[in-house]
Order: C-alpha cells, then structure tokens, then sequence
C-alpha cells in the first residue's frame, strides 16, 4: 500500500490481515479499522481466505467525522471500537450481521452523516487547502497558500495537521507522488524524464527519490509491477 492521500474505512470478514510497516515491524488488525494517512509504503498481508469492505474518505474527514486529530492515526491503524466505544461497537456489529457488501455501504453511509459536525470556518479553510493543493499537483508554494488563506503558515499547520494527518509539507510531497501516477495513467508511453517534468520534479533523479522513499520501488520498478493509477486523483 502506498500514499494515496486519502484514508479508509477498513472492515474484515472471514480473517484478517496484518500489517507489516517499512520498517518491518509486523501489526495485527481488528476486524474494523481506520487507517490513517501515509507518509511511505506498508504491505498487508494474510494467510488465510479473507474478504475486505473498503471505505475510502476524504483526506479532511477524520476530524469531522471521529472528532481526533488526524495526526493521532497517521502511518497507522486503529481499531474503529476503541476509538468510538460503544458506537464504534455498534457499527462493527450491524457490518459483521450484514453478508452483502452494498448493505454495507449503506451502513456506512447513515453513519457518516450521523456523525459529521457542522461546518465551521476551520472547515472550510481545509477544503480550501486541498482543493488549491490538488489543481497544483502538490507543487505549491506553501507560504503563498496561507497568505490566500488569510491564516500564518504556523496556523496551516495546524490545521492541516488536526484534519489531514501529516505536515503541509508531507501531504504536498504525497499529492505530487498522486499527481505523477495520474499523468502516467492517462499516457502510459512518457519517458521518465518527461514525466519528471510534467509532474513538478526538478529532473529525474528527484522523481527516482520521491519514488524509492513513498513507494520502495524506483519508478521502472514499479510500473513494471503496477499499473500506473492514481487513487487519489481517480476518485
């Protein structure tokens, strides 16, 4: 799994997988987990027949929707029980009663909506954030942004930080790496260096860099095992 710049809503019927971190540091996973935003790669892995229920979110919707930082989860995984008590407990049992994957969803859905907050100012300045982040690519000038935002970088941080998870800066780097995957996926026959180019990087050993830290792979290495798509801009 590499940075998508988004969040998900896990749920596993039948087993369930566990988590091995860059690091090599090997985690268990409850049945139903909220994995937070990532700054490098993790392999999931199991060993048995397992089935799993997805929910991707929004990269602001952590706070709104389980009211903690988003910090608090980032380049991790945390069981949707123990961060909601009794509600959380609720949601994993009306998931696990329910064998078909569409009633999931539903379910997943009236929960939101239950829980989402009213929209505040801090909000709006967030959307506003990534919404300017996304259209760049990830290649923005940070101070510029929080100047347009009417708010100091020190307060950006902040607050991207509580709703996103990671640092303006990290989040920029995770977008690019976004951003460069959906350029490949609409023109899977760009050189390298032309994609280096296209995508914000100042020449090809950057990409190579970006590349090797965000996914463990160089780019050559990675296409030649993955297709080239992007989650976060194919949303």
């Amino acid at each position: 799994i590499i940075p998508s710049g988004s969040v998900e809503l896990l749920f596993y019927y039948k087993s369930s997988y566990k988590v091995v971190t860059d690091k090599g540091e090997i985690q268990t996973t409850d049945s139903c987990i909220l994995s937070g935003q990532k700054s490098s790669y993790f392999n999931y892995v199991t060993n048995e027949k397992c089935g799993v229920f997805c929910v991707t979110l929004f990269a602001n919707s952590i706070k709104s929707i389980f009211n903690i930082p988003a910090n608090l989860i980032s380049n991790n995984h945390y069981s949707v029980s123990d961060i909601l008590g009794k509600c959380g407990n609720e949601l994993v049992n009306k998931l696990g009663e329910t064998k078909d994957n569409f009633n999931r969803a539903s379910i997943v859905q009236k929960f939101i909506l239950e829980r989402i907050m009213k929209f505040s100012i801090e909000n709006k300045r967030i959307t506003e954030f990534e919404a300017n982040l996304k259209k760049s690519g990830g290649s923005v000038n940070l101070k510029n942004l929080s100047s347009l935002l009417n708010i100091s970088k020190r307060q950006l941080e902040r607050i991207v930080l509580g709703h996103i998870g990671l640092t303006p800066k990290e989040f920029s780097r995770v977008i690019r790496l976004q951003h460069t995957l959906f350029i490949k996926q609409k023109n899977n026959n760009l050189s390298l260096t032309k994609l280096a180019y296209l995508s914000g990087f100042s020449d090809q050993a950057h990409l190579t860099n970006e590349f090797k830290t965000l996914t463990g792979y160089k780019p050559s290495e990675y296409f030649s095992i993955c297709p080239p798509i992007s989650d976060y801009y194919s949303l």
